[in-house]
């Protein structure tokens, strides 16, 4: 199996922030191992991951095409993208 840092960073972040989250919030701050809570974080995120690998299907059914193409497609005539949120500036120079 190739484990590279990427996916073991991008899974154990957002699962250790969940399980922190969900630690503090819901059961009570109790104690846990470091181990145990990257594991938990680990175990978590690749499960976010997933649920995310899922959803693409879904997305691009509902919005005619993939999200990250909606935000980097600029509009014809307009200096913003699809969704409005991301606008390029071009520097001219005179």
């Amino acid at each position: 199996m190739d484990i590279k840092y990427y996916d073991l960073l991008s899974n154990t972040i957002i699962g250790v922030t969940i399980v922190a989250t969900i630690n503090y919030l819901f059961i009570g701050n109790i104690e846990i191992d470091g181990v145990v809570y990257l594991a938990l974080g680990y175990l978590a995120g690749y499960f976010i991951n997933a649920i995310g690998s899922l959803l693409e299907g879904f997305y691009y059914k509902t919005i005619n095409g993939m999200p990250s193409d909606k935000l980097l497609t600029l509009v014809n005539g307009q200096n913003w993208t699809g969704c409005k949120r991301i606008k390029f500036y071009e520097k001219r120079i005179e």
